[in-house]
């Protein structure tokens, strides 16, 4: 059982706010505790508007970008589109490709992530010299891939990267533009931005350049909304605004393929962040965790009826293939942690096996990570005879710079502070295990505090209701950085139509007091079904949400912790 800790606030700042807005003070307290402060915050806040976000010139290497995309388009130089196989790097492609589509001859490639791995790679640099292009645009990569831009450079290939990874210490990748918002000297005011954020700057700078009045430019935010759900960046900032557009823009006039996809999925509307990130994003992720990346480009770019359902088909039958891999390696880790029982005492849940589908290591290594609240590494073999894989850590952690701190035991590595890849040598599993233990222990011990439940506010239960639920949607789009708020209410007992459901999760209908039973459900609570039954009182937190069914949609809570 986690600890729960009541979120701090300004009271003052929160009664003026009150005074201002005349809502009830439980909104006043979660706007203060997401840094609003006064009445034009609240007003920003919650009418994000297209006019704040920043301008595409504050990007270092955008001018130099936007001459070198000039000169191509007034010699029609062919250019290769490449990008990262990940949903990121393909919204980004996207993007690209809606706006230069027409306007420049247009080839477009993904790594296979079995042959080539991460990254802008020699063979990417060979296959745009194979097929005639003189300038590479480098999506969601490019700031590490060292090797492969000397090469383009020796053959007089052009590279601009659109990236939003750390770079290198003290190494500089040479281009003939670099957008990445990390790098040395950059003052953009969103360092937290993803690569199809970037591109859709870079598009946004030369539609304005080249006087395309034309170009369907703000729809393809919904690309950008859909990048960051799948990158899990914090929804703050102009990070909330592009997202809070982008679903409206997926809402309302979303592109055809993606209403396909998101009928067939059976995800009901409205859209939100949460359903792009279980839905849109683990099935266009699929190809290159299962084959290649390829085919969800192909299937988002397809031109012809006929020619997309076919591609369609084929990406649900990779998510399938992908679902089944992903069940099988964690029923594997499952046994082999029984096994070894000594982890609780670890910084770190590193597991390796040869036979592990490198796919689909990343999406278990955040899953893992969650559960135990700890970094996990998850490795494979890949066709070199390498140990290869993915690390994530929860919230509030940070692994790659611990991981850095290890690199010369390293064939390669990059990524996020908490979510990365990297490749090693069999025979240097053991040392770098040990070295990455001892890093991560003491950045441990001189860290935060054990993870606890955060909770925004005590509520009373007789708050839950429609004209509560209306102006708390109102802080979405909800995700990293801007959680569904978390409340915690005391002294609640069973109404007495609390139900088991597969003798596993639990149909609660709960009141404070004389109040009126709240209905909501708890996932994984049948180890407290018998204390709840007693009719004894009982804290708990919970967060609120819309549950769709049968085309029907009522408002529930959905119980996170509970205390006796």
């Amino acid at each position: 059982m986690k600890a729960w800790k009541l979120r701090s606030f300004n009271s003052t700042t929160a009664q003026q706010l009150q005074e201002a807005l005349k809502v009830h003070p439980v909104f006043c307290q979660l706007l203060v505790q997401r840094e609003v402060h006064n009445f034009e915050q609240a007003k920003a806040f919650f009418r994000p508007n297209l006019a704040h976000l920043h301008a595409p010139n504050l990007l270092q290497g955008l001018p130099a970008a936007l001459a070198r995309l000039g000169q191509a388009l007034a010699r029609g130089e062919k250019t290769l589109l490449f990008a990262d196989y990940d949903v990121d790097g393909l919204a980004a492609l996207v993007i690209l490709h809606r706006i230069l589509d027409q306007k420049l001859p247009l080839d477009y490639l993904l790594p296979d992530r079995f042959e080539q791995g991460y990254g802008l790679s020699v063979y990417a640099v060979e296959f745009a010299q194979a097929v005639n292009c003189s300038l590479i645009i480098a999506l969601d990569c490019g700031s590490r891939d060292h090797k492969a831009l000397a090469l383009a450079k020796k053959l007089g290939i052009d590279v601009i990267i659109v990236d939003h990874h750390e770079l290198a210490r003290q190494q500089q990748p040479k281009s003939a533009a670099l957008i990445n918002p990390k790098q040395a000297n950059c003052n953009y005011p969103n360092p937290e931005i993803t690569a199809a954020g970037l591109a859709f700057k870079l598009a946004q700078a030369l539609v304005e350049q080249e006087n395309w009045s034309e170009a369907p430019l703000w729809p393809l935010l919904q690309w950008v909304a859909l990048s960051l759900a799948a990158d899990q960046a914090p929804l703050t900032g102009e990070n909330r605004i592009l997202a809070h557009h982008g679903l409206r823009f997926l809402e309302e006039e979303g592109e055809e393929i993606l209403q396909q996809i998101q009928q067939r999925l059976e995800r009901p509307r409205p859209y939100n962040m949460q359903a792009l990130y279980f839905g849109l994003v683990p099935l266009l992720n699929a190809p290159g965790r299962m084959g290649h990346a390829q085919t969800a480009a192909d299937c988002l770019l397809a031109k012809g009826e006929k020619a997309q359902k076919k591609k369609l088909e084929l990406l649900f039958l990779q998510n399938q293939a992908r679902k089944r891999a992903q069940e099988e390696v964690y029923r594997d880790i499952q046994r082999i942690l029984q096994e070894q029982g000594q982890w609780m005492e670890r910084s770190l849940l590193l597991l390796a096996q040869p036979h592990w589908p490198l796919g689909v290591l990343g999406i278990l290594a955040s899953r893992l990570s969650k559960e135990w609240g700890r970094p996990c590494l998850l490795l494979g073999q890949n066709k070199a005879g390498n140990w290869q894989g993915s690390g994530r850590c929860p919230e509030g952690q940070e692994l790659l710079p611990a991981v850095e701190a290890c690199s010369a035991q390293l064939l390669q590595y990059g990524g996020h502070s908490r979510a990365l890849g990297l490749e090693l040598k069999k025979e240097e599993l053991a040392a770098f295990e040990a070295a990455l233990e001892a890093q991560l222990y003491q950045q441990m011990s001189r860290g935060p505090e054990p993870e606890a439940i955060a909770i925004d506010a005590q509520l009373d239960f007789s708050l839950i209701g429609p004209k509560f639920w209306k102006l708390l949607k109102q802080f979405a789009p909800f995700g990293p950085g801007n959680p569904n708020p978390c409340f915690m209410s005391k002294n609640l007992c069973d109404s007495g139509y609390s139900k088991a459901i597969n003798q596993k999760h639990l149909r609660l209908f709960l009141r404070q007091g004389q109040g009126s039973p709240q209905e909501g459900i708890a996932y994984n609570f049948m180890e407290h079904f018998e204390q709840i039954k007693s009719r004894k009182p009982f804290h708990l937190c919970y967060q609120l949400e819309e549950h769709f069914y049968r085309g029907r949609r009522k408002l529930q809570f959905v119980a996170r912790d509970i205390k006796f």
